[in-house]
């Protein structure tokens, strides 16, 4: 599903102090934003109305690649020059945190309408569960209507007359411990992932919002709205450092592939699910 903009809160704490250093005794806060999250119509829009509402910040967005990311983001995050803000996948957050190299901001989650994000971002889904069992069946008879290859990410199947429960995935914004501007990156979370601009963001994008009660912005986009709606009930990878491990193997596209292909669904989610235990466990 298109990405939602969270804040990461999961993070060891620390502080920065917020001196002038941008021009005419402003303060600047660089942000990395990743290639193709927002349109550059959206980031100077966003740009010029942050400043507008904070005239002491000055704005320094930098679009980062997502070749090599991972391995710039661990640089920064253990350097004593980060940037102020990041942008990273969630999948990712809880790895970052385990090196101790993000703020934790988990107190302020009030300030930022916490109470109403999508919750399937804090509660990871299964694959052999029987409502899992029964989403697979159903992705299997949707994909037979259409024509895309078994073992494609991009095929195009029929859609369905109501949205069931998604794969909840997107971006959050984390605050290295290091930065030296930590209530200003604070400020830009709040805004960028506040209700206005989430909006905003979500009709320039086609993205889901970060929030259930934000669903109605996109109900003129029948694809983002059937996605907002599978989201209100949407699940998440576990929150564990050993993720990356399981991307890295990729055992539910082999799973998938496996059942569009004649598979038998439970025996094959045992597998993957059984595979993915494992790397998360080390044991593999």
């Amino acid at each position: 599903m298109r990405r939602p903009f969270r804040a990461g809160l999961t993070a060891c704490s620390s502080s920065g102090d917020s001196a002038s250093d941008g021009a005419g005794g402003s303060t600047a806060l660089d942000v990395w934003l990743m290639r193709d999250s927002v349109s550059a119509e959206f980031q100077k829009e966003f740009d010029t109305g942050f400043e507008k509402a904070h005239p002491g910040i000055d704005l320094k967005i930098q679009i980062q690649e997502w070749e090599g990311i991972g391995e710039k983001v661990t640089a920064a995050l253990a350097s004593n020059d980060a940037p102020d803000v990041i942008e990273v996948g969630n999948t990712q957050v809880a790895q970052y945190a385990q090196s101790g190299g993000l703020t934790d901001f988990s107190h302020r989650v009030a300030e930022l309408g916490g109470d109403a994000w999508l919750e399937g971002l804090a509660e990871p889904g299964g694959l052999d569960s029987p409502a899992a069992l029964r989403a697979m069946d159903f992705y299997r008879r949707l994909q037979a209507l259409g024509k895309g290859p078994k073992d494609s990410d991009e095929a195009q199947p029929k859609t369905a007359d109501r949205p069931g429960a998604v794969f909840t995935g997107g971006s959050d914004l984390v605050v290295p411990a290091v930065a030296a501007h930590q209530e200003e990156a604070f400020t830009f979370i709040r805004e960028l992932t506040g209700d206005a601009w989430q909006k905003k963001l979500a009709v320039a994008m086609s993205y889901v919002p970060n929030k259930t009660t934000l669903a109605g912005a996109v109900t003129d986009d029948p694809g983002t709205a059937a996605m907002a709606a599978g989201a209100a009930h949407g699940r998440a990878t576990p929150n564990t450092p050993q993720w990356a491990a399981v991307e890295a193997k990729n055992p539910i596209k082999e799973y998938m592939t496996a059942v569009l292909t004649g598979k038998d669904a439970e025996s094959a989610a045992a597998e993957a699910s059984r595979t993915i235990t494992e790397t998360l466990g080390g044991d593999s």
